[in-house]
């Protein structure tokens, strides 16, 4: 994916982040694409697909109701997630971004903490 693409989706999170209470915004370079944290949690990444949203199920179907709209794919292998789902292109301003970021944030930052083992070499 170009680099341009990946700054100016992180350009574009931050604007739409920007004054929102309780939002600490930190994103990653990875794979190619983009993660956005809150929290320590992810609830954004961006692939070569565009930007996608971790949301509760509820939001999930609102979001898809919206024209373009449709689940994040990978670019490594083309499959979708059921976890995220793109952003459509006519959302992809701060002002109309800003309550997906919200829901999003306050789902992912409800979910229970994950037990991760760590990998051993």
């Amino acid at each position: 994916m170009a680099d341009e693409r990946v700054e100016a989706m992180k350009a574009l999170l931050h604007a739409a982040a920007r004054d929102m209470p309780g939002l600490e915004l930190e994103t990653r370079h990875m794979f190619g694409g983009l993660a956005a944290y809150t929290r320590g949690r992810v609830f954004a990444l961006v692939t070569g697909d565009g930007l996608g949203l971790k949301l509760a199920e509820a939001d999930q179907r609102d979001l898809l109701a919206e024209d373009g709209a449709a689940y994040l794919r990978f670019e490594s292998d083309g499959t979708s997630t059921r976890q995220y789902v793109r952003v459509p292109a006519h959302l992809l301003n701060p002002d109309a971004l800003r309550p997906w970021i919200a829901r999003s944030a306050h789902y992912v930052t409800a979910l229970p903490v994950s037990t991760r083992r760590r990998r051993r070499d």
